[in-house]
């Protein structure tokens, strides 16, 4: 899978989480997911996004 591939299906991902209104560990479980790299991608998708300035 290629590196943008990876960052829209784990864009999603993190956003199909926000929006179940589980938490992340239920969210991760009930989806088979690992917990390590539900947050792995957390973080490295919240830190490649552009700063807003005001």
């Amino acid at each position: 899978m290629e590196q943008q591939s990876k960052r829209e299906y784990w864009a999603a991902i993190l956003e199909q989480q926000r929006q179940s209104n589980l938490g992340i560990k239920q969210f991760c479980s009930e989806q088979n997911i690992s917990y390590q790299t539900f947050h792995y991608w957390s973080k490295k998708l919240t830190q490649s996004e552009p700063e807003t300035r005001v």
